[in-house]
């Protein structure tokens, strides 16, 4: 059975490869009818077949049948002759090499084989002429189906078909026939995914083949046809008996089809092209126009936007204008305000000194006795530093937090005085008095280092509350009695020509204090709570 592929042509023989089974295969070598010389390889007529074509002969001790495809490969492939139901022993006991390898005691036996054939015979002219056409050949032994060898040699073949390590190179282009062959032996030596012979170098490489195959052909044919007009000229030996694909029978054929037949398809083609590019210009054209027209009314969008945003920026900045012409006017407006209250509290503050003055002259007590009298009456129970809570809110800390300071206290009779300092306190700067039975209806002076202290108490309706503070450390609270009282000190140090120095009211606020030591805490508690009654 001849098997003519991509990659190689088979060579089926059951049994040995005998001469008479040679002999078999001999018509492929027989003259053509009214010659006498054997077919060519490329040429084709009805009687006879060529190694061009794909061609299947099944060879048999019985029965041969061939069957023709019209399919050509466009070089030499391998030949490989397929010995059915002869095993390996078999073959090693014809050779009778010792030492050679399998593949070497193939390649023996296939030499062997064909010198042992007659050159008169059949067989002869046979391997003559497939020596010549088929220089690569090599030999294949498959033992029979019920032996154990069987399914590995089959294996065996299959990768001999298959594997791309068998596929021959040129310039790193594989060399294994037409494109479809290629595809279907790349295919196949990529079974478990067949998508691979589609990707990478692989199908690069069978594109690459198909191309230089074709570029081989044309160069050819191009010699062959400048060696029948220039002769000698051209050298053409490596063509090799290179014919043309096409005879110049089928060439006549080619003309006359590609007049009556492919020409008249052109024209009609041309016709129909040249209206569909007729109608594909109309719809351009038209889409042209109105693209045009929608650009025009897009510019006139722009423009008409483009005058309205300059109109609203316009009427923007004038309004920026005007709004910047008020606020300057707010503002002075506000700062003569301020500098007439400015004014007013420099006024109020100049009329409220005269009263003060004035009031301190009229309670004068007439008698100085009277007041060395009542300060004679008045001891020191208790002084020293203690740490105090400030009230917070003023000038100088506009949040109103509560930082405790340090302040030197003194409290004689039932009146706690405080002051910043020792020094101040000496210096008559006291900063506050206050008075812990809850009830003073008099005003009264005190001289401290050649100063008047004047201290008016007025309403005090409840005594004060002295109590230990809650976190159970150095601090304690005076706090006011539940009943509603006011009491108002104003006090000022005055020498000869002074005046009074600052004024405050209290009302309902407590005073939170914290001593150096709990015992320090337990005296001060203690002195106050006896100086306010004793409760």
């Amino acid at each position: 059975m001849n098997h003519f592929s991509a990659l190689v042509v088979v060579h089926h023989v059951d049994g040995g490869l005998t001469p008479e089974a040679i002999d078999q295969l001999a018509f492929l070598a027989s003259n053509e009818e009214g010659g006498d010389v054997p077919p060519k390889y490329g040429e084709t007529n009805a009687n006879t077949l060529t190694l061009s074509s794909y061609v299947t002969v099944a060879c048999t001790k019985t029965q041969t049948d061939v069957v023709l495809h019209d399919v050509a490969f466009p070089q030499s492939p391998k030949l490989l002759w397929l010995l059915q139901n002869v095993t390996t022993s078999e073959l090693k006991e014809q050779v009778q090499g010792s030492g050679l390898s399998l593949q070497d005691t193939e390649q023996v036996y296939l030499s062997n084989a064909m010198t042992a054939q007659p050159a008169d015979s059949p067989g002869g002219a046979f391997c003559e002429l497939f020596q010549s056409v088929f220089p690569d050949q090599a030999c294949f032994t498959i033992p029979p189906k019920d032996s154990d060898a069987f399914p590995k040699r089959m294996e065996k073949l299959m990768r001999l078909f298959m594997d791309s390590i068998h596929n021959r190179y040129m310039k790193g282009v594989v060399l294994n026939g037409p494109l479809l062959g290629s595809i279907v032996v790349s295919m196949l030596a990529h079974r478990d995914n067949v998508f691979k012979a589609f990707k990478g170098r692989i199908w690069k490489d069978t594109i690459h083949n198909c191309c230089l195959n074709i570029v081989e052909n044309g160069v050819k044919l191009y010699k062959l046809r400048m060696f029948e007009r220039l002769g000698s000229v051209v050298d053409i030996s490596d063509l090799k008996g290179f014919k043309p694909t096409l005879t110049p029978l089928q060439k006549e054929e080619l003309a006359k089809f590609t007049h009556n037949v492919i020409r008249p398809q052109l024209a009609e083609f041309s016709e129909k092209l040249e209206l569909v590019r007729q109608h594909d210009v109309d719809v351009i054209d038209e889409a042209i126009e109105k693209s045009e027209d929608a650009c025009e009314e897009f510019n006139a969008k722009q423009k008409h936007y483009q005058r309205e945003t300059m109109n609203a920026q316009a009427d923007v900045n004038r309004q920026l204008v005007e709004v910047a012409k008020l606020h300057a006017l707010r503002k002075e407006a506000l700062v003569g305000a301020i500098n007439d209250l400015t004014n007013m509290h420099g006024a109020a503050a100049k009329q409220k000194e005269l009263l003060e003055e004035a009031a301190f002259v009229s309670v004068q007590l007439p008698e100085q006795k009277v007041i060395e009298a009542a300060q004679d009456k008045e001891t020191t129970e208790l002084q020293g530093y203690l740490i105090k809570q400030g009230g917070g809110g003023n000038v100088l800390n506009p949040l109103g937090r509560k930082n405790w300071k340090q302040r030197y206290f003194i409290l004689i009779g039932v009146n706690l005085i405080y002051a910043r300092t020792k020094d101040d306190y000496e210096r008559g700067k006291i900063i506050k008095e206050l008075c812990l039975t809850g009830f003073v209806a008099f005003g009264r002076r005190r001289v401290v280092n050649g100063g008047v202290l004047i201290v008016y108490l007025i309403f005090a309706t409840t005594r004060c509350r002295i109590d230990p503070s809650r976190d159970a450390g150095e601090g304690f609270n005076i706090i006011p009695g539940k009943a509603a009282h006011v009491f108002e000190l104003q006090r000022g140090l005055f020498e000869k020509n002074s005046k009074k120095r600052s004024s405050a009211v209290d009302s309902g606020r407590t005073f939170k204090l914290r001593a150096q030591s709990i015992e320090e805490r337990d005296v001060w508690i203690n002195k106050l709570r006896q100086a306010a009654g004793g409760y």
